[in-house]
């Protein structure tokens, strides 16, 4: 679980040939209610390229980060799903 006042952020790549892109991932970022999707690289737009296949996801604090790494990497029409370490940096 996320520390608090933090969400969880995981990283989704979608398969090859999914069509609709991010929307394909609509239902379950409804059902985790997730507070932003993005492009981890929105300058590649090629859609044969793996890059553009893949999307950070934020999600509320309290996520149960294995129950939704579980459900995002079992989707249709994910290949993996991962989650992604926070790290804070003091000076």
């Amino acid at each position: 679980m996320a520390k608090k006042g933090q969400g969880l952020t995981i990283v989704v790549q979608l398969k090859r040939g999914v069509r609709d892109g991010v929307a394909a991932l609509d239902p379950l970022n409804r059902r985790w209610n997730a507070q932003e999707v993005s492009s981890l690289f929105p300058h590649i737009a090629d859609p044969k390229d793996d890059l553009s296949r893949i999307f950070q996801i934020t999600l509320p604090p309290e996520t149960d980060e294995e129950a939704v790494l579980r459900a995002y990497g079992q989707y249709e029409a994910v290949e993996y799903a991962h989650p992604v370490a926070k790290r804070s940096v003091r000076s």
